[in-house]
């Protein structure tokens, strides 16, 4: 259980520092243009950095893994109560529910990555409980 504490946890510092970082890049991005009175650019910029962050994160949930969709609740909810979802803790799904979570909360969507978090520790959960990779 220690193991499933310390991955899940892992796993949010790095999704928390992720976002942190290119946030914290965006916003001097920012500073740095409006000291140099580029305000026009400014909003061009960040507005072309964020659609194409929303716009990768979205390729990613639509063809790599549709299972992705969404915040994962309802499906982990699902999962205790009995009902098998195809494909639903795969690696793959793991890793597209990571990487657009980190994009989406980046760009700035008014989303949070918790409902993500718990569909993330709930697959490590399980696989660590079971011995898989």
């Amino acid at each position: 259980m220690g193991c499933i504490g310390i991955a899940t946890g892992l796993t949010g510092y790095f999704l928390k520092s992720l976002t942190e970082v290119i946030t914290k890049a965006k916003f001097e991005f920012v500073q740095d243009a409006l000291d140099a009175g580029q305000v026009g650019s400014v909003f061009a910029w960040i507005a072309g950095i964020s659609v194409f962050m929303v716009f990768i994160s979205s390729v990613l949930v639509v063809f790599v893994a549709p299972e992705a969709a969404g915040s994962g609740v309802p499906a982990v909810i699902g999962y205790l109560n009995g009902v098998y979802i195809h494909h639903l803790y795969d690696v793959r799904v793991f890793l597209v529910k990571f990487v657009s979570t980190f994009l989406a909360v980046s760009s700035g969507l008014p989303v949070g990555p918790e409902g993500p978090m718990v569909y993330m520790g709930a697959k490590l959960g399980k696989h660590i409980s079971q011995g898989n990779s």
